[in-house]
């Protein structure tokens, strides 16, 4: 497209805004579960990898999302507006659950919250700190991670976007092997480090830029896929159908072969609710696209509705337990999403489409309007 054409952004994808909501809820189950490890119940082999799945499933939709929305971003300004507007997307609910959060968990360490109200907090690669007040606040830092590498990725001068490829990655797989994350040991404390180890790994973003990666490069390539089979094989990955490569021992290779399968199955069904069929249409209705539209705020509150609930509802069965917690959480979403989110959003889309110059070169249109 020529530099001097207008680009308009492309119609919503109404199947894409409510899997998101099948993804915020697939977390809200599996920590919901978290909370009870010893009561009893034999919980599903894969229950435990519900959440960590579909956080990934939500980055790689992130890059295939962003990939439509911003294909291009020739300009400074352009590159300013698409930063704002991806902070206006996040910062305010937020901003919002961090304040709720130093309430509820305690205010802990200045500058761990300056790291926080700066969406910084995953960045030194210590889960201390990204988890310090309102734990899945974690993703939302990795996200602004990957919105700056995105912008890196599209500059105009090639090598600058392979540095925003190979130098984060590079950094990502380094830093375990440099760490001692795998390295074998009996030790119970040599043990429990490297869980550690592996945990500090797991929220940062270099580490975890892999997927976001494959979210755009999805977007770019479109593979065709029936929807019964995107479907399938999201759900192979999610319930460990999809067998493990014999022979890989211990260490990172299985790691490694589960971010394929993850990375593949996610990415499969992704694409394929991309485009037109009968999976896409029965997600096509309004009830799910508005799950979708507060699915971040469902994200953003479950774990501080748990903490504030659970204690005051222990005798109940663990049934009313999760209903009473899932009600909670999609009503204080929704109050959040309409008070918080789209007002906010609304309000720096109007200043940006007002601040936008006469003359537009490609991509300005497109990045003058917050998703």
């Amino acid at each position: 497209m020529s530099g001097n054409q207008p680009q308009h952004r492309g119609p919503a994808i109404n199947a894409l805004t409510s899997v998101r909501f099948f993804f915020a809820s697939a977390v809200v189950v599996g920590h919901f579960g978290g909370h009870f490890p010893n009561s009893g119940i034999s919980w599903p082999a894969f229950f435990g990898q519900l959440a960590p799945t579909a956080v990934s499933w939500f980055f790689i939709l992130s890059g295939f999302i962003i990939t439509y929305n911003y294909p291009v971003l020739s300009t400074g300004p352009e590159r300013a507006r698409f930063i704002i507007s991806r902070i206006a997307r996040l910062w305010p609910v937020h901003v919002a659950t961090l304040l709720a959060a130093v309430f509820i968990v305690g205010s802990g360490k200045p500058l761990w919250f300056l790291s926080h109200v700066t969406l910084t907090q995953t960045w030194l690669a210590d889960a201390n700190v990204a988890g310090a007040y309102n734990g899945p606040s974690w993703s939302v830092s990795n996200e602004m991670f990957f919105y700056i590498a995105y912008v890196a990725l599209i500059l105009p001068k090639w090598w600058m976007r392979v540095l925003a490829v190979v130098v984060p990655i590079a950094i990502g797989v380094a830093l375990p092997l440099f760490d001692g994350c795998f390295v074998p040991t009996t030790d119970p404390a040599g043990a429990a480090n490297s869980a550690a180890c592996v945990t500090d790994i797991f929220l940062f973003p270099a580490a975890r830029l892999i997927e976001f990666l494959a979210g755009v490069a999805l977007c770019r390539l479109r593979p065709r896929l029936p929807q019964l089979v995107g479907l399938f094989m999201a759900a192979a990955v999610l319930t460990y159908v999809l067998p493990a490569l014999p022979g890989l021992g211990n260490g990172p290779w299985p790691i490694l072969w589960r971010q394929v399968a993850i990375i593949v199955g996610g990415g499969a069904l992704i694409c394929s609710l991309a485009r037109d069929g009968w999976l896409s249409r029965i997600l096509d209705n309004r009830p799910l696209v508005i799950g979708g539209e507060i699915s971040y705020s469902m994200y953003m509150v479950h774990q501080l509705v748990m903490l504030m609930l659970l204690p005051r509802v222990g005798d109940w069965s663990l049934p009313l337990q999760f209903l009473v917690v899932a009600s909670v959480v999609i009503a204080v979403s929704m109050l959040l999403f309409y008070s918080v989110e789209q007002p906010v959003r609304d309000a720096v889309k109007r200043w940006l489409r007002n601040r936008r110059p006469i003359s537009r070169s490609a991509g300005d249109n497109a990045a003058a309007i917050a998703g």
